[in-house]
């Protein structure tokens, strides 16, 4: 699989990807590290309890790590999960709308973790 299929396969933009980092094998070596990201993990422990410092922690976090790696699905929803918790901003969604974008999230991570294994293979 090339780093573009991958990028067709995960919800990306290969088109941004190749406009940061340049070439293929830099794109490559970088969307494996995403493999020990723990941005999820604790994105889904904040949903627990919907704390908003660590909801919003945790969506910051792995927008930024989605956003550097041109992720746009994940982009697009830790985005929106960021602004609805950052400091002084009123809550718009409810607690629901809120756990089942948290649970899309975890859905579209855990697709590009398993097509990023097989890429790395």
């Amino acid at each position: 699989m090339t780093v573009q299929e991958l990028y067709g396969r995960i919800g990306g933009s290969y088109e941004n990807a190749l406009k940061v980092m340049m070439n293929d094998m830099i794109i490559g070596k970088m969307i494996v590290k995403y493999l020990n990201d723990p941005g999820c993990e604790k994105l889904k422990a904040a949903a627990a309890d919907l704390d908003p410092r660590q909801m919003f922690e945790a969506a910051h976090a792995l927008k930024g790590a989605s956003g550097n790696l041109a992720l746009t699905d994940i982009l697009a929803l830790t985005s929106v999960l960021s602004d609805e918790f950052r400091p002084g901003h009123a809550r718009t969604m409810t607690d629901e709308q809120v756990r089942a974008m948290v649970d899309e999230v975890i859905r579209l991570d855990e697709k590009v973790r398993t097509e990023i294994r097989a890429f790395a293979g």
